[in-house]
């Protein structure tokens, strides 16, 4: 009995070793994605085609709420990892509920902001510097 208990301890540890072996490859594989994309669009930026410089077109305080609610969303998820992993249901299902809503608020802002970009005539097809940025936001909202 002692030798199974202790297989399945080593078990656990095991499958405890490779879920953070994926957790620290999809981080890894998600900054790489990332900063190719960053790249992209520092290149392409002042590719406006004759069009108006992408830094006139945001308006920055707007960004800023968007990636504090992005930013905080990912530590509300962090805080219901760590509520799971100590068993505690309840906080669990607050965190990832508070991460789903600061989820939808952050799609419902980058929703409404390209939807009035569009409207302007500034869609992912006026430019190289636009289409970077749709690129960018696109794959930040998966």
């Amino acid at each position: 009995m002692a030798e199974s208990k202790h297989e399945l301890e080593h078990h656990k540890e095991m499958a405890l070793d490779r879920t953070l072996f994926g957790f620290w490859t999809y981080l890894m594989t998600d900054l790489i994605m990332f900063g190719v994309l960053f790249a992209i669009f520092s290149v392409l930026r002042t590719s406006t085609h004759g069009g108006v410089q992408l830094g006139k077109l945001f308006n920055m305080d707007f960004v800023l709420w968007e990636t504090l609610i992005l930013l905080t969303s990912s530590f509300t998820c962090g805080l219901a990892m760590i509520a799971a992993h100590h068993k505690q249901k309840l906080q669990t299902f607050a965190w990832f509920g508070l991460t789903f809503f600061l989820g939808l608020a952050f799609l419902w802002l980058e929703i409404d902001e390209f939807k009035k970009l569009i409207a302007e005539g500034y869609g992912w097809q006026r430019s190289g510097g636009m289409s970077s940025v749709a690129w960018v936001a696109q794959l930040w909202v998966l």
